[in-house]
């Protein structure tokens, strides 16, 4: 979701300590349900992750991500009901 290639951490990610909860507050404007979390987001310090979760209006997700001591640091799924339809979201890193 933040880093496109490895070549980008370094550069970027003392921007990303600012960038990121705007990117947060324009995605939750945009109604974002739910976001995955990406496999270079692993990158990212945990604590910077974090942070992000808890800026946005939605929950981070992934399924298969485990922390050292083998705990999931975010919600495996969501459901969403819209209108008649009851809908599952879930990631996969």
């Amino acid at each position: 979701m933040f880093l496109k290639n490895h070549d980008q951490l370094e550069r970027e990610l003392p921007l990303l300590e600012h960038k990121g909860p705007m990117v947060m507050k324009a995605l939750s404007i945009m109604g974002y349900d739910a976001a995955n979390v990406g496999w270079l987001d692993q990158l990212l310090p945990p604590k910077m992750i974090v942070g992000f979760d808890k800026a946005s209006e939605f929950p981070f997700i992934s399924a298969n991500l485990r922390t050292s001591t083998g705990q999931s640091p975010f919600p495996h799924f969501v459901i969403k009901e819209y209108g008649d339809f009851t809908v599952g979201i879930f990631g996969l890193t």
